[in-house]
């Protein structure tokens, strides 16, 4: 979709320059300001602290997110954070953070407000306190008794949000937690005001560990560490610094998978041209459907409004009388809802039709002794090359771009010399992790 990947790359863009006018870019490994900002997303970026590289963009993305790449084995400086190894098990112990991350805060705002609008609203005393004339009358009667009590159910889902919001704030803040993973299994314990809850997953069903947003702060995604399996999952520490939790991870990852143990990739932790690498090799990209499902609903979705605006709207608003100003704000209104709707018709249907045409072709990212190609193919037919120098691919990535019900989308990227070629736009971000391991290992 040459139209998607233009919008994305100019907002990419417009990112850049505003972390520019910040005071630059942050290496996502370590926090190092880079000494000068690219002018492209696809330029590759090395720290001078910590020989961690990268795309602009995901540096961009590292700055946004507040997300770290961590190093097994490696804590960051002052983390109270205790790691200890008894045989064959590895218990981490992780102290209350203190930190609640504002949900404290913006909890007792919320619910002190809702306690007054609640005082407010059911006590005729009160009002006569703040308004002594006014005249307050009590009626009686099945439609009066009802009305109160949708009023009470819906207070009470205002009251549930502010309790919550304090419920899990001063346990964000107050909660130790223990994590011990040996004997086949991963057991998270978490203790608070003198209860204890503990939750195990066997280690043969993991499927990810990684960091997820758990709760958005000023339209900014909070993370948390999340070890997901096949039978349920593990998340805490969203009050941890955003280097104990790049730790963490690598960790728990090295402790659990210690053949695919990574942390950030330099060019002195890449192993060269070792007995694992393979001379020759195949890695399909997962492919999916779900983008013509997507692209019909947002259409038919936009449609419907579409529908509203011509068939509904001038019925509501629109009248043959009256003063002109309301007839221009109508039609204002009327014509902003058609433009935008069409709008977003026309992306669906876009989406729709780039996604069918996609329908039964494979991406390849194949290897040999001396170049590494990735290829689109459909029915056996190569549609798309590109070739690169096996000697000049330094690694491939996967950085997440979004979020999808909950679930991180990333895309791929091969590190070729001081570029960052783009293989993948939106894959699942477990798929896109699995494909990167595959990959990796093939590259040695």
């Amino acid at each position: 979709m040459p139209m998607f990947k233009k919008i994305v790359t100019g907002l990419e863009k417009a990112h850049l320059n505003n972390l520019a006018s910040k005071g630059g870019l942050a290496c996502p490994a370590c926090g190092t300001l880079a000494t000068q900002l690219p002018t492209e997303m696809d330029t590759v970026i090395t720290c001078r602290s910590c020989a961690h590289f990268g795309s602009a963009s995901e540096w961009a993305r590292g700055n946004t997110d507040g997300n770290r790449v961590g190093r097994a084995g490696q804590p960051p400086a002052n983390t109270r954070i205790v790691c200890e190894r008894a045989g064959s098990f590895t218990t981490w112990h992780i102290p209350p953070s203190g930190n609640a991350g504002g949900l404290v805060g913006f909890g007792w705002v919320w619910t002190s407000f809702i306690a007054l609008f609640t005082l407010a609203m059911s006590s005729p005393l009160w009002i006569r306190l703040i308004v002594p004339t006014a005249k307050v009358t009590v009626s009686k009667g099945a439609g009066t008794w009802a009305a109160a009590g949708g009023g009470a159910l819906f207070i009470s889902l205002f009251w549930a949000v502010g309790l919550g919001m304090l419920y899990f704030g001063y346990r964000m803040k107050n909660a130790k937690h223990r994590v011990t993973i040996g004997n086949g299994a991963v057991t998270l314990l978490r203790e608070w005001r003198g209860k204890r809850k503990e939750k195990s997953l066997p280690l043969a069903n993991l499927q990810s560990i990684s960091q997820v947003v758990i709760y958005t702060k000023n339209y900014q995604p909070v993370y948390g560490v999340e070890l997901k399996g096949k039978s349920g999952k593990l998340r805490f520490g969203s009050g941890l610094t955003p280097e104990e939790k790049a730790w963490l991870v690598a960790d728990f990852k090295a402790a659990v998978w210690p053949e695919k143990a990574t942390g950030p990739r330099t060019e002195a932790s890449r192993p060269v041209g070792t007995s694992q690498s393979k001379s020759v090799f195949s890695v399909a990209l997962p492919g999916s459907g779900a983008g013509v499902f997507a692209g019909i609903l947002f259409a038919v979705m936009a449609a419907v409004f579409i529908g509203l605006g011509l068939f509904v709207i001038p019925n509501h608003h629109g009248s043959s009388s009256g003063p002109g100003i309301f007839k221009m704000l109508d039609v204002g209104f009327r014509t902003i809802w058609l433009t935008m709707s069409s709008l977003f018709f026309l992306i669906g249907l876009g989406v729709t039709i780039a996604s069918l045409r996609k329908l039964g072709t494979e991406t390849r990212i194949e290897g040999t002794t001396r170049h590494i190609a990735v290829r689109t193919m459909k029915k056996g037919i190569v549609l798309k090359e590109q070739l690169f120098d096996r000697a000049q691919v330094r690694d491939i990535r996967a950085s997440e771009t979004g979020q999808t019900n909950g679930k991180p989308m990333k895309k791929l990227e091969l590190i070729v010399g001081d570029k960052a070629e783009r293989i993948a736009w939106w894959m699942d971000g477990e798929k896109a992790d699995a494909v990167v391991d595959e990959v990796r290992a093939a590259l040695g």
